[in-house]
């Protein structure tokens, strides 16, 4: 850092780092922690970008995580998107924000479903208004989707309500229409969009050793 008389090298700094990492494996956690220091002070932003990118590749989540804001300064919202999911199934809970805030117009109903629920369980929405209002377009959203059958399209009232069990995003007047719903192919149909939901889920709780929750 420079103290005591001596020269910043990043550069050089990287290199040791990098090094050590191959020669000493119980080293990995500190020298990630020094290398993403050294992308957030580094001038280039190709080197920056660099590091992240191994940083990311080894699964250090701060660094997916900063190689996704990285990635959505440049429009690659579909990289970023896959850097923050990429995190955010490790816990990081500002991950999961940005997948909200950034690339919600990526995300199906399922995939926006249970990300919401994953920020609402962080309690994450105080004194962020960008995230507050993905929020409230999401659960607005959800709120008109569930008032109308996702196989037939019938208004639903009161007790005619019949969620989705597993993702619990869409209703139906009857199991007759949530088959048709399912089975539907190309788009419309919930069956990939549902099982990506619980991938996502499973590999959470696996990641993370949570219980599973049917959602809210």
């Amino acid at each position: 850092d420079g103290r005591g008389g001596c020269s910043v090298d990043l550069y050089k700094a990287r290199e040791f780092f990098e090094k050590a990492m191959t020669l000493d494996s119980h080293l990995a956690d500190r020298c990630h922690g020094f290398l993403f220091r050294i992308a957030q002070r580094v001038d280039s932003p190709e080197t920056m970008q660099s590091i992240l990118i191994s940083l990311a590749n080894e699964g250090y989540a701060e660094a997916q995580n900063n190689l996704g804001v990285v990635l959505m300064k440049e429009n690659d919202i579909l990289n970023a998107k896959r850097w923050f999911v990429a995190a955010a199934l490790q816990g990081d809970g500002f991950s999961a924000r940005n997948i909200l805030v950034y690339c919600k117009d990526l995300l199906d109903m399922p995939e926006a479903h249970f990300w919401l629920n994953i920020v609402l369980r962080s309690e994450a929405t105080q004194d962020d208004p960008d995230l507050q209002k993905s929020v409230d377009d999401i659960s607005s959203n959800l709120r008109k989707l569930r008032d109308s059958c996702g196989g037939c399209g019938a208004d639903l009232v009161g007790d005619r309500r019949k969620y989705c069990k597993q993702c619990r995003t869409y209703c139906y007047c009857s199991h007759e229409c949530q088959k048709l719903h399912w089975n539907r192919t190309g788009e419309g149909g919930h069956r990939s969009e549902c099982m990506g939901a619980k991938l996502l889920e499973d590999k959470m709780a696996t990641a993370n050793s949570l219980p599973r929750s049917a959602g809210e």
